[in-house]
């Protein structure tokens, strides 16, 4: 909507010259399911690099709330719209009325998405998932209906149903338990994204692992087998700890989700000394605790030990994903080093990922991959950002395997660095003649147009501002080397 206002047209009539006059556009949830078209179209449309497009949708949270992104349905933790044709069905849609009063231009953040997020982060209130005068869903879009002729910056803050401005909405205070619990739930909200996270004493390396856990909590708190715990909540906290029946976290009402969000991270403080005291009193198992589903380690082998019979088995997903990152830093993938990365009291199960590890490409195969990018590079428009960045990821791929070096020494490498082997002797060899070539024309040609403010680093990031991160070569890695699979 704010691209077609920017450029004088309404949002309809832009999604119709970009996708025809016959597209679902308006009848698939963009945030969410973004398909390979749209972006590709928009990329054409602004000049953006099409990652970084669909780093902006709600794909982006794959790794850090959860593992897998569902591109064909719901995702945990991602409230649902429940479109039918152009409508909506569900309140998946929520605002903070004082940051959409703030906005020169009121928009919709990409986190109001998120079914853990129920409080502003910056204000400090509730947010609101419907609105207050006619409880209708949010639905922006249509604003523009029935208004031909009117462009005005307010519009998308509007009721589309009965036209309440919802930059008026009432401004309240979110609930809490105590203020250890509030400031937990404002974490959340704040650092959802920050790729690790904590509980009681312990550092977990990735936030799914803390998110996972939690959401299983959320999902069987309202259980009747749990009505026992949940009342040894209240007496202990002077919480209401009623919640109707609903299929999913993701469809209650941003109230009732809040309050359960409380009571989750209220049991989970102090880890586990809190939540195994209430449950070992009130009788719940770890039958009941764990419903047969495999859990992160954290939580389920002190579930386990209190409330059953023996420890948890990491999980495979948590092996892989142990695994992956002991490779990213170039450290040796052993028992000992999984159980201490994960706290597994059976780091036994990281053997079988030892002998699964990818083979290393033969001389055969990574001159494949580096022939599948300049293929890539002819494709592309001459000057182009893509074209460069690709370039940039070509020179990068021959000096690591030329001068045997590993991605997090390449990725530290400067401009001397760079001058340095431009200026070797080209008597190594064939494979020593294509490095220097490859290193001299990135120097002279690519480099210079799109870093211009990384200064001192060789191969910097696609924003340019300095070092790439493991992740980031990781991922380019991968898809150059998925060309030749």
């Amino acid at each position: 909507m704010r691209l077609a206002h920017a450029n004088g047209l309404k949002a309809q009539s832009l999604a119709n010259r970009v996708f025809g006059t016959q597209s679902s556009f308006w009848a698939r949830d963009q945030d969410m399911l973004a398909s390979p078209v749209v972006i590709e179209r928009l990329s054409e449309l602004t000049g953006q690099e099409p990652d970084d497009l669909r780093a902006l949708t709600l794909a982006a949270y794959e790794g850090t709330l959860y593992c897998g992104h569902n591109p064909f349905g719901n995702t945990r933790w991602i409230l649902p719209l429940g479109i039918y044709h152009r409508t909506r069905r569900r309140y998946g849609t929520q605002f903070c009325p004082l940051c959409l009063f703030d906005d020169a231009e009121p928009y919709f953040r990409r986190r109001w998405r998120l079914a853990l997020v129920t409080m502003c982060d910056r204000h400090g209130i509730m947010l609101h998932d419907r609105c207050p005068a006619c409880e209708a869903p949010v639905i922006w879009f249509r604003n523009e209906l029935g208004h031909r002729r009117e462009l005005t910056i307010g519009q998308s803050a509007k009721c589309w149903q009965c036209g309440f401005d919802l930059r008026r909405a009432p401004a309240n205070g979110p609930p809490a338990i105590d203020g250890q619990s509030i400031m937990a739930l404002r974490s959340l909200v704040a650092f959802h994204d920050l790729g690790w996270w904590f509980v009681g004493d312990r550092n977990l390396p990735y936030a799914h692992l803390y998110f996972d856990a939690l959401r299983h909590l959320l999902a069987w708190l309202p259980n009747k087998k749990w009505h026992k715990l949940l009342k040894g909540v209240a007496t202990r906290a002077a919480w209401q700890t009623e919640y109707p029946y609903a299929k999913a976290f993701e469809v209650r009402a941003v109230g009732e989700r809040h309050r359960l969000l409380a009571t989750a991270v209220w049991l989970l403080q102090d880890w586990p000394n809190r939540f195994i005291g209430l449950a070992s009193g009130t009788g719940l198992s770890q039958a009941h605790v764990l419903y047969g589903q495999r859990l992160p380690c954290w939580f389920e082998s002190e579930v386990r030990s209190a409330l059953g019979a023996g420890f948890g088995s990491p999980s495979a997903e948590e092996v892989a994903s142990a695994v992956s990152h002991l490779r990213q830093q170039g450290a040796s993938v052993s028992a000992h080093a999984l159980e201490r990365l994960i706290g597994s009291r059976d780091a036994r199960a990281v053997l079988p990922y030892v002998a699964r590890g990818r083979p290393p490409l033969t001389d055969e195969e990574f001159w494949g991959v580096i022939a599948g990018i300049d293929a890539e590079m002819r494709r592309c428009k001459r000057g182009s950002r893509k074209r460069f960045l690709l370039w940039r990821d070509r020179t990068m791929f021959i000096v690591m395997r030329v001068l045997g070096k590993k991605p997090c020494e390449v990725r530290a490498m400067t401009i001397a660095d760079g001058a340095e082997l431009a200026k070797r002797e080209s008597g190594g060899g064939k494979d020593s003649r294509r490095m220097i070539a490859a290193v001299s024309g990135y120097l002279h040609s690519a480099r210079p147009r799109f870093a211009r403010r990384a200064e001192g680093v060789l191969f910097p990031s696609s924003a340019a501002r300095g070092r790439m991160c493991a992740q980031a070569w990781h991922n380019r890695w991968n898809r150059a080397r998925r060309a030749i699979e």
